[in-house]
């Protein structure tokens, strides 16, 4: 697997220990961290990545934002998204599972964080999607 996989997040906390999570379980990924949305678009319109991991709750532009963006985007709108975010009510849920492909909250498992990204990879891979 060499995917090209970008973290979202304005904590750099979350992003180092993300980062090291997949580092450490999935090599051969090549991991790109983004510490605000405006840089996330940006770095993502000059190489798109095969997953996007992403906050939701950050300032100047949230998750929900850079969703947007990336779905009226032709070349980043089939990226596929999980949130890792630390919010955690239930509406916040319901919309994320129709706008990503996972959703899980922070403070999250190594394990449960490898799991879905190697799922959303593999179904990804499976059905031919960019």
């Amino acid at each position: 697997m060499g995917e090209h996989i970008m973290v979202v997040d304005d904590d750099q906390g979350s992003i180092t220990s993300i980062r090291l999570v997949l580092e450490r379980r999935m090599p051969r990924v090549k991991v790109t961290c983004a510490s605000s949305g405006r840089e996330a678009l940006e770095l993502m319109r000059r190489r798109v990545p095969d997953l996007v991991l992403l906050e939701i709750m950050m300032s100047e532009m949230d998750g929900w934002k850079v969703t947007q963006e990336m779905l009226s985007d032709n070349a980043l709108k089939a990226v596929p998204i999980i949130y890792v975010t630390a919010k955690t009510d239930i509406l916040s849920r319901q919309v994320g599972m129709v706008c990503a492909e996972g959703f899980i909250t922070k403070p999250f498992e190594g394990d449960e964080l490898i799991k879905i990204v190697m799922d959303v990879l593999a179904r990804h891979e499976r059905e031919g999607k960019p």
